[in-house]
């Protein structure tokens, strides 16, 4: 956990969220269904698990990253 070494990390996120909240979709529909490009910052609080990684602002699977590069806070 970064928070063990007394430093913050923010990280920015790029990500394909496969998540529609404005309706349901059917299941002929997914397979049209195009994925939202993303993009997070938030204080990454936990990287030490294979499902995802967790921010202070999203919880992102590992699938979803297109790519994310990590900033120490001083």
């Amino acid at each position: 956990m970064v928070d063990s070494y007394n430093k913050r990390h923010i990280a920015e996120v790029v990500w394909h969220d496969l998540s529609d909240d404005s309706k349901e979709i059917s299941s002929h529909e997914v397979i049209e269904f195009l994925p939202t490009l993303k993009q997070s910052i938030g204080y990454v609080v936990s990287t030490d698990n294979d499902e995802c990684l967790i921010l202070s602002t999203e919880v992102i699977p590992w699938s979803s990253i297109i790519e994310w590069q990590e900033f120490e806070v001083h």
